[in-house]
């Protein structure tokens, strides 16, 4: 039997995991496992001569691509603007909290997504209103980037604590206390890739928006 290429064994791969989320669903024991183990323990026994750690390899990088529960996903902003909301509200359950986040963040405000527009509301928030947030070195509080000239003002107190969205963990930033202007605003944020966040914005308990937010290393 003759032995198979890398690609082909990334084709088997990629195969082996569309049955199992179409069988057990993407966030199920079943769904993550599936193809982890074939590519672990199956394969190389099938087709000996291919090394277990290449196989290993392409099924961690399609667990993570494809979005498993716990761990990064591939994303980047044209993603994120394309996206529709059920997509969006998808991809933030899927997020993680590593831990809250300090410095300087790049921020790119997601309204109307899903639509053509969507890029071009992006670009002119960031411009005239909104350019991302600056967290201070404790974690504890964090300003808002505003303006055409970003000057830092707002103060959100920052936190971990449960979603209004799913009930589960998130970072919170809380403006309740901190803020005469926006003290109806509740945003949460999690960790999509490692220094990019995906956020909610609430209004009195009302979602309105979503942003993302870039740190700059």
């Amino acid at each position: 039997m003759m032995a198979p290429t890398v690609a082909e064994l990334v084709a088997r791969v990629v195969s082996d995991r569309v049955r199992s989320v179409l069988r057990y669903g993407n966030n199920s024991v079943g769904g993550q496992r599936n193809a982890m183990s074939c590519a672990v323990h199956r394969w190389p026994l099938e087709w000996p001569g291919k090394p277990k750690e290449v196989l290993l390899c392409c099924a961690w990088f399609l667990q993570i691509g494809l979005g498993r529960k716990g761990r990064t996903m591939l994303v980047d902003v044209p993603d994120l603007t394309g996206m529709s909301q059920p997509e969006l509200d998808g991809l933030f359950g899927r997020g993680r909290i590593d831990r809250i986040p300090t410095g300087d963040a790049a921020g790119t405000a997601i309204v109307m997504p899903g639509t053509r527009v969507s890029p071009v509301l992006a670009k002119l928030i960031r411009f005239a209103a909104w350019q991302g947030k600056v967290f201070d070195a404790d974690g504890r509080e964090l300003a808002n980037k505003v303006s055409p000239f970003r000057i830092r003002a707002i103060r959100a107190d920052v936190y971990q604590g449960r979603s209004w969205f799913d009930g589960e963990e998130c970072i919170v930033l809380d403006y309740s206390s901190t803020s005469l202007v926006a003290r109806w605003i509740r945003d949460e944020i999690r960790e999509l890739t490692p220094g990019r966040f995906l956020g909610v914005v609430y209004w009195r308990k009302r979602r309105f928006g979503n942003f993302l937010l870039e740190f700059v290393d």
